[in-house]
């Protein structure tokens, strides 16, 4: 009797499946990943076999035999794909056309399956085998096992699936065109998971038959299955069995959304009828309503022939399926201001004894530059600067005439004129905080700077930092101890100057610093060693330079960025910031 009652219910998860292709349906055209008129490489593993006619030498591929100038064998279904270019044109798995005897054609692709070893064979035939008298005694092929059909995941039109309390059967087909194999790993799942085929073989396998026993605890039970296919693609189904007492289960109590008008879909389990339900929502923002899943996979028509190597009658086929599946779909208006804004979905029963709560948080408008300061130098120059936005359209305005702009996309591009004096702009955007600053300089790369005592040649001018350089001294030790300072900053060489200025009677053991503290007289202050990466900024990235970053106790880097003992002697080039 429970035997029964196992392939009752079966039948009545079946009525979800799509019919498969008639009888002596012509198969669709080929799938991606096969054109027959490109040539492409053997695949790795290929073999090439001189396959004897059963009669003549008997050479197989297993079990699968040329006999009378076909591929034959007991264990064996073959179907032809017809003229292709090689072996590597033999791309996926078919669905129909499968016979134990088909046809040996020299140019012909084929895919075989062997019940005994439970493996796929793709082959390809390169020509004839004859004998001295001109008789066909078999023929050259190339083949490559096992063969895993197309490098793609399983897909499912859904991969939340709940059972109720009582338990019963469901199948679960895949969307593939073609046929994947698969091996099959559960974890928590309080039933038998097999292999399922609509098809007319049962080595077609496109889905699953599960058979969930009863859950007597009121608690409901959640687990995996995984569908991992030859390639080591894996698709995972959450798998949902309800206690015995009504429930409504939300796969998340809290969503939070961008400020654009969207919709959103969350799974929702339920042993309930979906008459019994209901959805309201709090705000005129956010719509809600829930959609029938069952309903749509009923739609579908597909029918289980197979369940693993057994078939399924027709009364088990064409039963109505006892599982309970639905979506939350979430409808949101967009949300025009900064501030983030809250609400409640309820999804209750309609008696309202059961219900499940879920938190929205739909973020307000985002509108964030990627740089907030753009330095340009004298001549007339451009820059792009990136906006991060969820607002679909924004204005920008500036402050001076001399900076203009134009938009494209989220990208804002910034142009300047040429200018004698220093100079700033502001970009602002009207509604939001956001601003750009402008910094234009009057002076260039290469020119001579000479103001409040401080002289030398200007080096860099970036964004958030502008240097000037001078030679300080030439053949001069990093320092004549070897001792760690901690003068280890790589784009800070004031910090590494102050590191050195702490140690006692610096100036007779770092020559080096030394000769840069020395341009620091007369009132000016701020020359120091640069370190490695303000001296990469500059230009000078030289194996000629010291630079003020440490390496170790014995070693300081210098500016083409090796390591050198410190007792080196290099020239030494002060920088100071304008």
């Amino acid at each position: 009797m429970k035997t029964f009652k196992w392939w009752q219910a079966f039948f009545v998860a079946c009525t979800v499946a799509l019919a498969c292709p008639a009888c002596g349906e012509k198969e669709e055209p080929a799938p991606d990943g096969m054109d027959p008129t490109q040539e492409v490489p053997d695949p790795t593993g290929t073999i090439q076999l001189a396959m004897r006619d059963k009669n003549n030498g008997s050479t197989h591929i297993d079990n699968l035999y040329i006999q009378d100038e076909n591929f034959y064998g007991v264990y064996n279904q073959t179907v032809s794909l017809g003229a292709v270019k090689g072996l590597g044109n033999v791309a996926y798995i078919p669905t129909t056309g499968w016979a134990q005897r088909v046809a040996v054609v020299p140019g012909d692709g084929y895919v075989a399956y062997d019940s005994y070893y439970k493996k796929f064979y793709r082959i390809y035939v390169s020509n004839f085998i004859s004998n001295t008298g001109g008789g066909i005694i078999g023929a050259d092929v190339k083949y490559q096992e096992p063969f895993l059909g197309k490098d793609e995941a399983i897909s499912l039109e859904s991969n939340n699936l709940t059972f109720p309390a009582t338990g019963g059967s469901q199948a679960i087909l895949f969307n593939n065109s073609t046929i994947i194999p698969f091996e099959i790993e559960e974890a928590n799942v309080p039933g038998t998971v097999s292999k399922a085929s609509t098809y007319d073989q049962s080595f077609l396998t496109n889905g699953i038959a599960i058979d969930f026993t009863p859950n007597e605890q009121p608690e409901a039970i959640t687990g995996s299955i995984t569908l991992t296919t030859g390639y080591g693609r894996k698709t995972v189904i959450n798998v949902t069995q309800a206690g015995r007492e009504p429930y409504i289960y939300l796969l998340t109590n809290e969503k939070e959304v961008s400020a654009a008008a969207q919709v959103e879909n969350i799974a929702l389990d339920s042993n309930l009828p979906f008459e019994d339900l209901t959805v309201n929502s709090s705000a005129q923002w956010c719509k809600a309503e829930i959609v029938n899943n069952a309903a749509d996979l009923q739609a579908q028509n597909r029918k289980v022939k197979f369940i693993g190597d057994q078939a399924v009658s027709p009364t088990r086929s064409e039963a109505n399926t006892s599982a309970i599946s639905y979506t939350l779909k979430l409808t949101f208006d967009e949300n025009e201001t900064k501030d983030q804004r809250e609400t409640t979905v309820m999804v209750s029963s309609k008696d309202q004894k059961i219900s499940t709560p879920l938190h929205i948080i739909q973020k307000g408008i985002v509108f964030e530059v990627r740089t907030n300061q753009v330095g340009f130098d004298k001549n007339s120059g451009s820059r792009t600067v990136s906006i991060n936005t969820t607002v679909s359209d924004w204005e920008a305005q500036s402050s001076a005439d001399w900076c203009t702009f134009n938009k494209v996309g989220n990208q804002i591009n910034i142009r300047v004129t040429s200018t004698t004096e220093e100079r700033t702009a502001t970009i602002t955007f009207p509604g939001f905080d956001t601003k750009i600053t402008v910094l234009q300089s009057k002076y260039a790369k290469d020119d001579t700077f000479s103001e409040n005592g401080i002289e030398g040649t200007v080096c860099y001018i970036g964004d958030s930092v502008r240097y000037i350089c001078i030679y300080a001294g030439y053949n001069a030790t990093w320092s004549t101890e070897n001792v760690l300072t901690g003068a280890n900053s790589r784009t800070d060489g004031e910090y590494n100057m102050s590191m050195i200025k702490k140690i006692p009677f610096w100036q007779d053991f770092y020559p080096a610093f030394l000769l840069c503290d020395q341009l620091n007289t007369n009132g000016v202050t701020g020359w120091y060693l640069p370190a490695i990466e303000e001296l990469t900024l500059c230009g000078l990235a030289s194996t000629n330079y010291w630079t003020s970053t440490e390496y170790n106790e014995s070693y300081a880097i210098r500016g083409s960025g090796i390591s050198t003992p410190k007792q080196n002697s290099k020239t030494i080039l002060a920088i100071h910031k304008f």
